[in-house]
């Protein structure tokens, strides 16, 4: 059984971790394979923007009252109806934040996934990755397999990230979008062509099973 790891992670590296493992349903649907080695995990996830949110604003309103009290203490004159406001309005803003997204939307998931899959499909071996930093470029490979073993003397190819959408930056993105780029980026990998040998020979890689 595969340990599972807990992460809180921003909305990108959350969002990131559902469409890799939508992916893998994907894959597993259309008659694939997932590769899984004995170190791979499972991962019970938080979207920590959403925390973080919540938990700038909690200390803002605790900054707020200790003010209200330290300034009592001295002997202090202190508006304390405007910061009585302003810690209101802190309140509303977190209820905003929980009715927006939702209260589950803070309760953990559990991803197959976090950064990136391995699979076979059509007797091609295929290894794909989403980087922490969605700026960079993306790469994945595709490799043939031959007698058990795909032949991993292969160039990578680059993604062109056309299933990425600005709604994975963000809180409460939808499974709808979730599952779309997952499809593209499905679609992309079977599709796309194997690239040249390298002019250097790499072993070939035995399969996991």
């Amino acid at each position: 059984m595969k340990k599972t790891e807990r992460l809180y992670l921003d909305s990108w590296g959350y969002n990131a971790a559902r469409i890799l493992s939508a992916l893998a349903v994907i894959v597993e649907n259309n008659g694939g394979e997932i590769q899984y080695s004995s170190y791979d995990k499972t991962y019970e996830l938080t979207n920590g923007s959403i925390d973080d949110m919540i938990l700038e604003n909690e200390n803002r309103i605790e900054r707020a009252k200790t003010h209200i009290s330290t300034c009592k203490e001295n002997g202090l004159t202190v508006d304390e109806n405007k910061i009585n406001n302003v810690i209101a309005n802190l309140e509303k803003e977190n209820a905003e934040i929980l009715e927006k997204y939702g209260a589950e939307a803070n309760d953990p998931i559990i991803c197959t996934h976090k950064s990136y899959i391995k699979f076979i499909y059509n007797n091609d071996y295929y290894y794909y990755q989403i980087e922490d930093n969605p700026f960079f470029d993306f790469y994945f490979f595709k490799y043939p397999i031959s007698n058990g073993k795909h032949d991993a003397n292969r160039y990578g190819i680059q993604d062109k990230k056309e299933w990425l959408f600005d709604c994975f930056f963000k809180c409460g993105c939808s499974d709808a979008d979730i599952t779309e780029a997952a499809n593209l980026i499905f679609n992309m990998l079977v599709t796309s062509n194997k690239k040249n040998v390298r002019s250097w020979k790499i072993k070939s890689a035995k399969l996991l099973r």
